[in-house]
Order: structure tokens, then sequence, then C-alpha cells
């Protein structure tokens, strides 16, 4: 049995926000992209809690997903895959065509 993700599901990508000496959060790193945000600075002294905690205000919310850091991305993969098709190799009497 495949499973496949909720329709509508999002995840975060990997995530590790950069602390200045007092504690606020000017940049996070964005792992999976190798890139680093700035992050606006009415955001910047609760950023790195609600990324711990997984629970961001709305304001935060808005900002991660405009910046594509909470994302939909790969889920549509995981259910081709789950097909057949898009990185799943078909088998050798498999009449479907590769992606």
């Amino acid at each position: 049995m495949i499973a496949t993700p909720m329709p509508g599901a999002v995840r975060w990508r990997a995530l590790h926000p950069l602390l200045d000496e007092d504690g606020t959060c000017t940049m996070i790193y964005d792992l999976e992209r190798a890139a680093v945000l700035e992050v606006p600075e009415e955001l910047q002294l609760h950023v790195a809690l609600a990324l711990e905690t997984g629970d961001p205000d709305d304001d935060l919310l808005s900002w991660l997903v405009g910046e594509d850091l909470i994302t939909a991305e790969g889920l549509a993969e995981w259910a081709r895959i789950g097909e057949g098709r898009c990185g799943a190799r078909p088998r050798q009497d498999s009449t479907k065509a590769p992606c």
C-alpha cells in the first residue's frame, strides 16, 4: 500500500534560524535551496521560536508562504510515483510511457 499525502497538505522546508547576539533572527537559512533569506524587521523577535514550535502567527505564516518556505511542492510527485510514473521505474512488461 502506498501512502499518499492528504489533499491540500503542506510542509515546512528545512529551515535554520540564524540568531544575532541579541536573540533576534534577522536571517533564515533554507537548507533545501541553500539560500539565506532576510527576515522582515517586524518578524525578527519571534520567528525563531515559531520555527521551533511550528506555530507561526498570521503575519509570519503569510511571509513564510510568500517566500515559499511552507510549500505543497513535491506532493504531486508522490501521487505520480504511486501511479507508476515520474521517478518510479516501470516494470519491463509495462506499456506506460515514462514522463
